[in-house]
């Protein structure tokens, strides 16, 4: 996995990187008692710009054409308004779609918003994290769904995968995100070794009826099964005294 592993949730804070925005998340598409570590926009794109740097070129240019002719003030005033509305349209539209985008790292998943979609993913399902230099694109590598899943594709061999792309300082994020799944992979396992061992030990016990007290099921005796704490009989005796 890589990354650094930290020995407690407050050092993995400590190493947050500086490119996280604190409420672009919508705190609506969290769990209870969930708390957000990182969140994020991702950057708009160079190519979205070009087109809307092209787009105005053209516009003023029709602006200055329409300027220059012999026409009243108010017509070459209405006439420049409206080419700054066309300047302006695909601009708004641009900060429109990149604000319904964001993306979030808390102490159970990581989640991503695309407009009115969530998605999600447990620190568990995560296998790798890398970074696609080019667009600086941080991609989260899951485990496949297992064999015959409706979730999976038919036929395909590529493991899925949750996309933030493009993302500000994606290596300060890919670094991070490794020592999160590191961290909280580890602590799952042992909260889950945890449970398991509370279980196995609460097998081997019943409760007494009367003072609450848990009893061994070794320490009964098969013929007249008592409390060891209150002597009271034990009436619904496990099975095999």
């Amino acid at each position: 996995m890589g990354g650094y592993l930290p020995s407690s949730e407050a050092e993995l804070e400590r190493v947050r990187p500086p490119t996280s925005r604190t409420g672009v998340f919508p705190v609506t598409a969290l769990q209870g008692g969930e708390k957000v570590l990182y969140e994020t926009r991702p950057k708009i794109s160079t190519g979205r710009w070009v087109i809307i740097f092209v787009f105005g070129i053209f516009v003023l240019l029709f602006a200055l054409v329409v300027a220059t002719q012999p026409q009243d003030q108010g017509a070459n005033l209405g006439a420049g308004i409206f080419a700054l509305f066309l300047f302006a349209l695909p601009i708004f539209i641009v900060l429109g779609l990149w604000s319904r985008v964001a993306y979030a790292m808390t102490d159970q998943r990581v989640l991503t918003r695309s407009g009115s979609d969530f998605q999600s993913v447990s620190y568990d399902q995560i296998t790798s994290v890398s970074m696609t230099k080019k667009s600086a694109t941080v991609v989260f590598h899951l485990a496949p769904p297992p064999a015959g899943s409706k979730t999976g594709l038919l036929g395909s061999s590529r493991a899925p995968t949750m996309v933030w792309s493009p993302v500000p300082g994606a290596p300060a994020v890919v670094s991070f995100a490794q020592s999160a799944v590191a961290y909280y992979r580890i602590r799952n396992r042992q909260r889950d070794l945890r449970q398991q061992v509370t279980v196995a030990s609460l097998m081997d016990r019943i409760v007494c009826p009367y003072c609450g007290a848990r009893i061994d099921i070794a320490t009964l005796s098969p013929d007249n099964p008592k409390c060891p704490s209150c002597a009271a009989p034990v009436i619904v005796a496990p099975m095999g005294l």
